[in-house]
Order: C-alpha cells, then sequence, then structure tokens
C-alpha cells in the first residue's frame, strides 16, 4: 500500500542513556524489520520506531528494552489433542488457535494478548521465539499429540511445526502496513468489515484480511474487559452471518481464559455466584447490576440480541472446569456448598438434559460426589450420578445426561455404572407421558425425542444400546398412547420371580435416633414398619421440616423403589421397634405384574409418584 499521508519512520536506538536515531524509511515494514535487526544485536539497551507526520505528529509504534529483567518465568499447559493442519491458513483459525491458547494459557494472561493477536504481530513472535526453551516445549507438545493421530515419529511433525512458526512469522511482516480493514472495523463495525473484504480476490486472502483487522483492533484494548468492550462497540447493526460467526469466534477465544472471565465477571461474592452469573450470561439473561464495573451489561445484551453459541460454550466450559475441581463454591461450609451446587444443576437443566453438553456432565457429576460426601469420603460414582438423576424433572433429562455423561473420560472408564444407570431409566418408559412431564405439548414431545436420538449417537454407547433406544424412540413417537415394550426393549431380570414373591420378607429391628436413610440417597428398599414409629423430614438449609410420624401399618421409602430415583427426604427412628423390609427386585416384579393385568392401574402408580416428586422438588 502506498505511504499516501507523508508519513516517515525514524528507526533510534538508546546508547548511553540517550536516544539516537540511526535510520529513517518510508516503509513501517521495513521499519520494524531494521529496528528487529537492531534488537537482536545486543549492542543498545534499547530500539524504538517512531511515525511522524504532519496528521498525527509522533506516535512510537515498536519500542524494545534489552535492558530489563527477565520476563516471570510462566509455565506451559499440557493437551491431549490438536487438530492437524495441512494449509497455512488453518493454523489462524479457531481451532487450532484454541489448542494454543490452552497451552500457552499462563504466558497470554501475563500480557493479556489472544493468539489472534500473536499470529499477526511479528514483533512477538519474535519475541517468544527468544524464550528458547519455551518455544521447543510448545512445538514439541503440539507435535506429540498430532503425531500420535498421524502415526508418524514426533520430531518428524516437529520439524514441519518449526518450518511453519518460520513461515507465519515472515507472513506477518505482509500485513504490518495493512490498516484498510481495521479502519472500516473501528469506523463502521464488523458489516462494514466484511463489506471492504467482498472485493478481493478469494475467500483465503479475505480469511487473512480480516483477521489481520481484527487482531489489530483487538490489540488496541489493554486488558481482557477492555478487548471484550471493543468487539461488542463494533457488532453494531444487523449483524450478516459472517459478522455473527466473527464476533462469536474472538468472544469465545478471549473467554477461554479464567482471567477474561473474572475480568467481565468484576467482584463476586463467591463461586457459586459467579457460576450462576455465567449460566445467565449464556442466555442474555444475566440481571443487570447497579453499579457495573466492567462491560458485562453490554456482554449480556449482545447475548440476548444474537446467538452466539462458540462463546457460550466456553463460558459452559468454565463452569465445567469449576465443578470438576476441588475448590468451594461458598465460604459458608459444606451444607451451604451443597445448596449451592443444587441450585447451579436446576439451572442447567434443558429438556433432554443439562446445559453446556458433555464437560458440564462431567463436571456437574464429580461435583455431586464432593458435595454429598459422607464422613469426607466422597461418595460412589452410582450415587452421584443418583441424586443428580433425583435433580433433574423427568426421564428425557436423566436419559440425555448419562447419555452425554458416556462421552466424558468418567463414562469412558465406568460405562458399566454409567448403562446399568441408563437401564434402568429406560425399563420404566412404556409411553410418551413417561419420558416427559405431564401436559407437555405434541411440540415439546417431538423436540425432546428429536434431541435424544441426535445423543443417540455417541461416543462409548454399544451399538445394541443404540439400537434399542432409537427403536423405542422411533415407537414412543408412533404410538403416543401407552404401548407394549418391543422385544429388543430390555426387561427386568426376572428370574425366579415366583421363588421371589413367595420368599418370606426379611425383618429388622430399630433402635430411636438411628436414620433408615437420607435424603439424596439412592433407595433399593422399602419398609412396612410393624412396630415403633419413625419420622420423615427433610433439611431446609440449617433447618429440619417434619413431613410426617408414621407408625404400625405403615409403607416408608417405597417411590425409591418405582422409579429408581434418590429418596426426597429423610427417615428417623422416634421410637424402637421392627421393620419389615422390601426389596426393589420384589417390589419391581410385583409392579410389572400389576401392569401384566392391568396397564392403568400401574400407569396411575407411576403418574402420582411424578406428581409426588415434582411437589416435593421445589422444597429441596
Amino acid at each position: 500500500m502506498a505511504n499516501l499521508a507523508g508519513i516517515t519512520y525514524d528507526v533510534q536506538v538508546r546508547d548511553g542513556g540517550r536516544w539516537m536515531t540511526v535510520d529513517v524509511h518510508k516503509s513501517k515494514k521495513a521499519s520494524i524489520l531494521k529496528a528487529e535487526d537492531l534488537s537482536n544485536s545486543a549492542r543498545y539497551s534499547g530500539v524504538q520506531v517512531i511515525a511522524e507526520s504532519e496528521y498525527i505528529g509522533s506516535q512510537v509504534i515498536f519500542e524494545r528494552t534489552m535492558s530489563e529483567p527477565d520476563p516471570k518465568p510462566v509455565t506451559l499447559v499440557s493437551i491431549k489433542k490438536a487438530p492437524v493442519c495441512d494449509k497455512m491458513v488453518e493454523y489462524y483459525q479457531l481451532s487450532s488457535r484454541k489448542i494454543i491458547s490452552r497451552v500457552m494459557r499462563n504466558l497470554l494472561d501475563q500480557s493479556s494478548v489472544t493468539v489472534l493477536e500473536l499470529l499477526f504481530d511479528r514483533s512477538e513472535l519474535k519475541m517468544f521465539e527468544r524464550r528458547g526453551a519455551m518455544h521447543a516445549q510448545l512445538i514439541q507438545q503440539i507435535a506429540a499429540t498430532q503425531a500420535r493421530v498421524l502415526e508418524i515419529k514426533a520430531s518428524e511433525r516437529a520439524d514441519i511445526l518449526f518450518r511453519m512458526f518460520t513461515q507465519i512469522t515472515d507472513k506477518a511482516l505482509d500485513f504490518v502496513d495493512d490498516d484498510e480493514g481495521l479502519k472500516a472495523l473501528k469506523d463502521n463495525g464488523f458489516n462494514a468489515l466484511f463489506d471492504c473484504a467482498k472485493s478481493l480476490p478469494d475467500n483465503e486472502i479475505r480469511y487473512y484480511f480480516t483477521r489481520n483487522a481484527m487482531a489489530k483492533y483487538l490489540n488496541e484494548g489493554g486488558g481482557w474487559d477492555a478487548k471484550i468492550n471493543l468487539i461488542i462497540s463494533a457488532a453494531v447493526g444487523n449483524l450478516s452471518h459472517e459478522s455473527v460467526e466473527a464476533v462469536d469466534e474472538i468472544l469465545s477465544e478471549i473467554l477461554e481464559g479464567p482471567a477474561a472471565i473474572i475480568e467481565l465477571l468484576g467482584g463476586q461474592s463467591d463461586a457459586a455466584v459467579a457460576n450462576h452469573a455465567m449460566i445467565q450470561l449464556c442466555e442474555g439473561r444475566y440481571p443487570e447490576p447497579k453499579n457495573p464495573i466492567t462491560s458485562i451489561v453490554e456482554f449480556n445484551q449482545l447475548m440476548a440480541r444474537i446467538n452466539l453459541p462458540l462463546t457460550s460454550t466456553s463460558l459452559y466450559h468454565q463452569v465445567a472446569r469449576y465443578l470438576a475441581g476441588t475448590k468451594t463454591l461458598t465460604r459458608e461450609g459444606p451444607a451451604s456448598d451443597r445448596e449451592a451446587f443444587i441450585g447451579i444443576v436446576r439451572a442447567l437443566i434443558d429438556g433432554t438434559g443439562l446445559k453446556g453438553g458433555v464437560k458440564i456432565c462431567r463436571g456437574v457429576t464429580k461435583r455431586a460426589r464432593l458435595v454429598f460426601a459422607k464422613d469426607d469420603e466422597d461418595i460412589s460414582l452410582i450415587d452421584a450420578i443418583s441424586k443428580i438423576c433425583g435433580m433433574l424433572p423427568n426421564r428425557a433429562g436423566r436419559i440425555g445426561y448419562l447419555l452425554e455423561l458416556l462421552q466424558s473420560d468418567v463414562g469412558k472408564r465406568h460405562g458399566d455404572v454409567v448403562l446399568t444407570a441408563l437401564e434402568r431409566i429406560v425399563t420404566q418408559i412404556n409411553s410418551l407421558s413417561m419420558l416427559m412431564p405431564e401436559g407437555s405439548s405434541d411440540v415439546e414431545l417431538k423436540q425432546a425425542i428429536e434431541g435424544l436420538k441426535l445423543k443417540v449417537n455417541t461416543e462409548g454407547l454399544p451399538e445394541e444400546w443404540r439400537k434399542v433406544l432409537s427403536d423405542t424412540f422411533n415407537t414412543l413417537m408412533a404410538k403416543p398412547q401407552i404401548v407394549e415394550k418391543t422385544s429388543e426393549t430390555f426387561t427386568l431380570r426376572n428370574e425366579g420371580y415366583t421363588k421371589m414373591v413367595a420368599k418370606a420378607p426379611h425383618k429388622k429391628k430399630m433402635e430411636k435416633g438411628q436414620i433408615l436413610f437420607e435424603e439424596g440417597d439412592h433407595g433399593s428398599e422399602a419398609y412396612l414398619i410393624m412396630s415403633g414409629f419413625v419420622e420423615i423430614y427433610r433439611k431446609l438449609g440449617n433447618r429440619e421440616e417434619v413431613i410426617a410420624r408414621l407408625g404400625r401399618g405403615e409403607i416408608i421409602g417405597e417411590m425409591s423403589l418405582i422409579d429408581n430415583q434418590p429418596r426426597i427426604a429423610s427417615a428417623r427412628v422416634l421410637e424402637r421397634g421392627q421393620v419389615s423390609i422390601i426389596d426393589q427386585a420384589n417390589f419391581i416384579s410385583r409392579l410389572d405384574k400389576l401392569g401384566e393385568s392391568d396397564r392403568v392401574l400401574r400407569r396411575v402408580v407411576d403418574v402420582l409418584v411424578n406428581r409426588v416428586r415434582g411437589e416435593g422438588g421445589t422444597q429441596v
């Protein structure tokens, strides 16, 4: 691009405490190349380039001080996989930038710079290359993950990546003087930038042109919140499809880092509130604070106005990472953490599982084991799954949650546990009304079925399960009324039914103060009170609410046997006595026999249980 503004570029060096001009250029690119050569010579304590014209005055566009102490030591973050790039332009695309961002997270947060900015800044790239060991470690770590996919030696892939880094560094020079896109973006927003790019000959050139402009625009923001605010300010008018994708892409990259999240959220009272805020921001429903100190209000308005799925995914991933860790949600102890966790799960519920997908399901499951710990020992995975399913309002949501959990590292290691929980739920379904809440519209039912069908094609789900679930969903859609299970649908294992039903019930003595079961426990037994009294109660924060006091002839704990969901209340012995234990297999077999002789009555039992649980769930 011709220098029409009459700008000259003075290359200066600092020697003996004073600045001296050693060269003058009319090309910005040439002046920066000269400055880099001088800074690498180790002869001077500083080098700078000053742009001068009668219009802009004097402006420092490049500055480097060689006498500064070594930068604060940082470590790279390990990764398990990285996309393999065949073309140079692929290194600039979001999937590659996010992987580099993940590895370099600590370094990027130290200077509040995105990988997009780094790729178009030759000076920053050269500075990173001079870090030597860190530069080599980055290349070798990415090369190792790619080599496993390509089934080649890591050293072969590393050689390619080292060459590619040099080419990217050299290519950054091509954009030094290209400010046309930046001006369009700054003056009139993203639509203007993409309109400006339309005259360029092909998609690849247009991609470089627009991303260079975005990188330079971001570089004008100081911290993360300032960069977010710049993007929001340029997302004006009725955005084109290309503009929406660009906004989504860069916000998603920025919000991959926890430091950017902290800046955006400003002060939050605790981690539970912060995680709630991120969930609300995903849907543009964050309540406006009285005195916002960041761009959070504008960001929330943007999320409400435009669908930005990549940005939402980055926010959900931040929630998932926190839940999967061990840091507390509140400052008030275990009981408060449990209550906060339940609130977060409820905020994540959607029609077919949990918002945020696989990573959220993994994070929620790991946190459940921690917050429901007993005697400082984490609960088992099956109990954690049971508790989460108990928080989900319908079977469609429970199935969706389990299908996505199967795709996580937890599901891959413990697939048998997840599939067992899935089988318990699927065996209960013989009509659409058993899948979704009573009163759901035909549209809601169809959406739920279609959503679950998509999740059926999930990694880690055995092929026979895919067929069973697909056939079950197709059958339910074809016959909305109660239908018979197909021969391929899983059935309860009722071998020895006659012997089991005829078996004498096991009796158990109970002592005053004894806890028969607790709220949230997975229920495998019901109790017929033979003598004595039992108190049914629920915990509400730091207090207990007594629901009922029951005696001889009453049955307790039966609902968990019907629908395999966690207990919704606790039971404590008030007066010593004796109970007769009703085991789950016996009970379910009796219900199934009832279903064979009177399906309507069997369905009434399920409806009543769902209604009671729905009423109880509002008080947890």
